[in-house]
């Protein structure tokens, strides 16, 4: 086992390190460093410790040998992006992106019609939480402009709500025919 030596205490580069990775944040998919935050970041690596399985560990990921079900971060094939919606990996499926994941909602309409989503139909949750994909809250409509149309019923140009709309009924008009909140 190689030993890497400093003259900083361990306490002092974990503590610079923490800060380092609070200040940064883990929002650098396709970005790069500058030199500044390169020299920081070897700044705050400098005098730590590792031991060959580690470094083993750090050099196969960095090869692509620790990719998929391998890598120590795998989380199952799922993730979530930050609208709440459900990714799921299915490389296979025909409404998968170019990186092999498809939203769970399509998934679980696709199961309770019995048959796949054409690429034009959207899904809709009714009670407009992303992450809810039970198929009673699950809604389809046939392209993304009915999906759109529907949630600018009943709007005013400001895409605020009108006063005649509660809920998501319309108030009704004598002939019978609903209002749209004029």
């Amino acid at each position: 086992m190689k030993n890497y030596t400093s003259s900083v205490p361990v306490e002092t580069t974990i503590a610079r390190r923490a800060q380092l990775i609070k200040n940064l944040g883990t929002g650098m998919l396709g970005k790069s460093h500058s030199e500044e935050t390169k020299r920081k970041i070897g700044w705050a690596n400098k005098g730590m410790v590792r031991s060959e399985e580690a470094l083993k560990k750090m050099s196969e990921s960095h090869k692509g040998i620790c990719a998929g079900e391998k890598h120590p971060a795998w989380k199952g094939g799922q993730w979530t992006d930050k609208d709440g919606r459900v990714y799921v990996l299915l490389p296979d499926h025909p409404g998968a992106n170019n990186k092999g994941y498809i939203f769970r909602a399509r998934l679980v309409m696709e199961k309770t019609l019995g048959r796949f989503l054409r690429p034009e139909e959207t899904v809709h949750h009714k009670n407009e939480n992303t992450g809810d994909d039970q198929p009673n809250n699950l809604r389809l409509f046939p392209s993304k402009g009915a999906h759109i149309s529907f949630h600018n019923t009943g709007k005013d140009r400001s895409g605020k709500r009108s006063a005649a709309i509660k809920g998501n009924g319309f108030k009704m008009l004598p002939e019978g025919r609903p209002s749209m909140g004029d």
